[in-house]
């Protein structure tokens, strides 16, 4: 990862992905394009409300939930909702890739797309690894 300018700014190599610093704040953003081929698991793992009302607050984070939300073969599903083992794959790389940069970003305040929560970039770092175990990992 490198430093692309001002303090906050940081620029996720080989990704196209650019966590921005806001002129009147002290928080970045990493970019929805960043988790974009994971939007249908989100909408999947909504359960209590919506993100842009609660935040993270509106997913169900147990382990079923996330399996369930990901399409895991364990589930009897819609045919809308079950997605295959290289669907699933995907979504476990694009988390632990994530997480990864987030952990070696080391900032105090993110936002992560549209999943309009504030934390530490170790945090959603930790979210990140723990749903790609969960999705990975039969419960």
């Amino acid at each position: 990862m490198s430093s692309t300018g001002g303090a906050g700014d940081f620029n996720i190599s080989d990704h196209g992905w650019t966590l921005q610093s806001h002129q009147y704040s002290d928080w970045v953003q990493v970019p929805s394009s960043a988790i974009k081929s994971t939007q249908w698991f989100w909408s999947n793992l909504e359960d209590y409300c919506v993100p842009d009302c609660c935040g993270l607050g509106a997913y169900n984070f147990e382990h079923d939930s996330v399996r369930s939300a990901a399409g895991a073969p364990e589930f009897d599903f819609a045919p809308s909702l079950r997605h295959s083992d290289e669907e699933r794959s995907e979504l476990v790389s694009t988390f632990t890739e994530l997480a990864g940069l987030l952990k070696e970003a080391d900032l105090e305040r993110v936002c992560v797309g549209w999943l309009n929560d504030i934390m530490s970039s170790a945090k959603y770092a930790e979210l990140f690894s723990d749903l790609a175990w969960k999705v990975e990992t039969p419960s």
